[in-house]
């Protein structure tokens, strides 16, 4: 069975231009900060991902364990790196 996964959504505004991450990350990442996905937006992991995901910004927040507002300054590309960084070495420790 394939693994489940969380999707990354993009809005219409200039700051998603320059965004080249992924557009989904295993389920399983997310979930495993449910209580920042809770401190962040007031909801579960399941239910964010039942209303469409996160964006990158707000995606990075959680599964880094910050705060929203720590990563909204942050450039596209950068997010871009971070997160393709740290699927990089989640899938190096499988």
């Amino acid at each position: 069975m394939p693994e489940s996964v969380f999707p990354v959504m993009l809005g219409h505004t200039p700051k998603y231009r320059d965004y080249q991450g992924v557009m989904s990350v295993p389920f399983q990442l997310v979930d495993d900060h449910c209580a920042q996905c809770m401190r962040n937006h007031g909801q579960t992991p399941q239910r964010l991902a039942q209303r469409g995901g996160l964006d990158p910004w707000e995606l990075l927040a959680v599964v880094t364990d910050r705060s929203w507002r720590e990563v909204m300054a942050m450039s596209a590309p950068a997010v871009s790196l971070e997160l393709n960084a740290l699927l990089t070495a989640q899938n190096r420790t499988k």
